[in-house]
Formats: structure tokens, sequence, C-alpha cells
């Protein structure tokens, strides 16, 4: 994922008051996102990459069970860069639910 990508949603997490660490590329996590109750493990996607194998089957299990070992809210970021929208996803085991979607400005 671009680092203009992943810098997006680390903004978005900071102007709410987050934490928020970003962690090496190829690793399971993009970034680890925290406040006073909450912790998020982050991975952020694309339109288009949200159907690629690393974010799907096994590797989606292996996401979620990471985020639940440690006591963490396995969450989707997929950024729209047409649209300037990033939707925010709490990944569960047989569901995704829309937490919330954030207008940001369009990436060029």
């Amino acid at each position: 994922m671009s680092d203009k990508i992943i810098q997006l949603v680390c903004d978005s997490y900071q102007s709410k008051g987050w934490t928020v660490i970003k962690l090496p590329k190829g690793g399971i996590n993009d970034i680890i996102a925290a406040n006073k109750t909450k912790v998020h493990f982050v991975q952020v996607l694309t339109k288009k990459s949200v159907n690629f194998q690393k974010y799907n089957g096994l590797a989606k299990n292996t996401f979620i069970q990471n985020a639940f070992s440690n006591n963490a809210i396995p969450v989707h970021a997929i950024v729209y860069p047409d649209t300037s929208e990033i939707l925010f996803q709490d990944v569960n085991l047989g569901s995704s639910v829309v937490i919330t979607t954030v207008k940001k400005p369009v990436l060029k």
C-alpha cells in the first residue's frame, strides 16, 4: 500500500485524538491505533485491493485472530481515492460492520 494512502488513514485517526503507530511494510497490520479504551489493528486497503488474497480466506482469519489475541479490534480501512472517502470496517469472523465513513481530500 502506498505511503500516501496509509498516511491518510493515520491522519484520520489522529484527528480524532487516537495514537497511531505505523508498522513496517510486509506485516499483517499496516497501523495500530489506540485511544483510552480501544485498540485497532488496521489493514489499509483500496477498492482495487479489497479482493486480494492477502485480505481474504486464511489470511483474513489470521488477521482477526492476531487482533483478538492482543485484545484489539480488527479493522479494514478501505480508501476510495476517487471519492475522497475512507470506510472503516470492523472485520469479524462472520461479518463486516461499518464503523464510520470519513471524507478526506482527494489523493493525486
